[in-house]
């Protein structure tokens, strides 16, 4: 082999790294290497494998030339090294600019990343020479110059591509993105609320100053989605006072029932491409061949419903998040076995045993007995009801709090716990007792999301109905 040929497999190897740090993919901003897709893999392997090959080849290259030999593997170690680090870094601090900017700016950032990704390699494979040195750094000044002009966001779409970096769920995600935010910070950002709260008021500038309309409207749907997520993280910050937290989250449920509720809706592919897109498609799974764009309507509705249900009070934004889901099922026809969708209904019962409404509850499952529904749906509904009318001692009082303590097993074990003693204490003679005894006993052996066994043949509901 020629030896001007012996680095040659090193020229590939800044580049593969650079490309490994910038490949978009819906990656888990928690756990980045639990989902990388086998293309950065690839690419990772690629990088790692180029040293080798080039050992191979400087072996084939100075077989008889020892010191020539030596001196060709320190010198393109040395250069290779700080090519790695060079396109490293690069992959960092590039991450999010390539994110964020579209057109032109984009098209600039990515022949500064491929020059700097050609120079690096170069320098690799020809270590000793001041030339391509020379190039290599004037390839810098140019990406940082370039960096430097298109860093900020200018339009709508990139002020909520911004959203998605600052708040990573919603869009792709790339390597470098992560890397950038949190190597400098891994145990947290302490400016991240403060980050929040501008990206915030940021597209809330945006939106008052019509910067979604014309051209930027396709991208209004995606504001309210990712926006909405940004709220709910913000609701998330320990400091935050009640006041502001609840004003987060309702901010929040808004956004995301506007977006479920408007038929036009739509998410583009970059967005819907993250993770929580990913994650509201497999939540959704269920509804068969229902459009995408559907899909995850019903999925940002029922994301709303589930703040509701377990963090922000609101009775009229529960109902509107109820009646949306609804809407979405019935105007489609879809599958009203879906438990989304049973889940509405649930949640009404829920709401009734909370308040320990017994007439309210029945009335609920006598309607439902008697509509349109699954022939097992309705028996299901009819089992519960006949349940509850078993007990009627005390204005159902007893069994209304036996239902709440076996709903809250979904939720919280231990305030489960405390409403099974309740039973025992104000009501420790009543039949009912006795199944909250039996409840109690098998309570430290459930997990989350289990029922609690029920020797009677009860039908007592859970957090859901059954399915036929």
């Amino acid at each position: 082999m020629p030896q001007r040929y012996a680095l040659a497999p090193l020229a590939i190897a800044p580049g593969a790294l650079l490309l490994a740090l910038l490949y978009p993919a819906a990656l888990d901003p928690i756990a980045p290497f639990a989902t990388l897709p086998p293309g950065v893999w690839i690419l990772f392997l690629i990088a790692a494998a180029a040293p080798a090959a080039t050992v191979y080849t400087v072996r084939l290259a100075y077989k008889d030339d020892r010191v020539g030999r030596a001196r060709a593997l320190v010198s393109s170690g040395i250069a290779v090294i700080i090519a790695a680090v060079v396109a490293a870094s690069a992959g960092f601090a590039f991450a999010n600019p390539l994110m964020v900017k579209g057109g032109a700016g984009f098209a600039l950032l990515a022949l500064a990343m491929v020059g700097l990704a050609a120079a690096c390699g170069a320098v690799a494979v020809v270590p000793r020479s001041r030339f391509i040195w020379g190039i290599l750094v004037g390839e810098l000044l140019i990406a940082n110059v370039t960096r430097g002009v298109f860093h900020a966001p200018a339009t709508a779409e990139e002020w909520v591509r911004l959203a998605m970096v600052i708040a990573p769920g919603w869009g792709k995600e790339t390597l470098g993105s992560i890397g950038f935010r949190r190597i400098p910070h891994p145990h947290g950002d302490p400016d991240y609320e403060r980050e929040l709260r501008a990206i915030d008021e940021a597209l809330e500038q945006v939106e008052k100053a019509s910067g979604f309309e014309g051209l930027a409207a396709a991208w209004h749907s995606d504001e309210r989605v990712v926006r909405g997520w940004v709220e709910q993280r913000l609701a998330q910050a320990p400091e935050l006072s009640p006041e502001d937290r609840k004003a987060a989250l309702t901010g929040a449920v808004t956004r995301y029932l506007a977006f479920a509720e408007d038929p036009a809706a739509r998410l583009q592919p970059w967005t819907r491409g993250g993770i929580l897109g990913e994650k509201a498609l497999g939540e959704t799974d269920d509804l068969g061949d229902a459009p995408d764009d559907l899909r995850l309507r019903v999925a940002v509705a029922w994301d709303a419903l589930e703040l509701l249900e377990l963090e922000l009070a609101d009775p009229s934004l529960e109902a509107r998040a109820v009646a949306a889901i609804r809407k979405l099922f019935d105007e489609a026809k879809l599958d009203r076995g879906s438990l989304i969708y049973l889940e509405t209904y649930s949640l009404e019962l829920r709401r009734k045993a909370e308040a320990g409404d017994a007439p309210g509850y029945l009335a609920l499952l006598d309607g439902w007995a008697k509509g349109d529904w699954p022939e097992g749906q309705k028996k299901a509904f009819q089992r519960q009801a006949d349940f509850v009318r078993k007990y009627p001692a005390h204005d159902y009082a007893p069994v209304m709090k036996l239902i709440l303590a076996r709903i809250q097993v979904d939720h919280d074990l231990e305030m489960a716990r405390e409403t099974y003693l309740s039973i025992l204490k104000a009501w420790p003679d009543d039949p009912v007792a006795a199944l909250a005894r039996q409840d109690l006993a098998s309570l430290p052996a459930l997990s989350p999301g289990a029922s609690p066994p029920d020797p009677h043949g009860s039908g007592a509901p859970t957090l859901r109905p059954v399915a036929p």
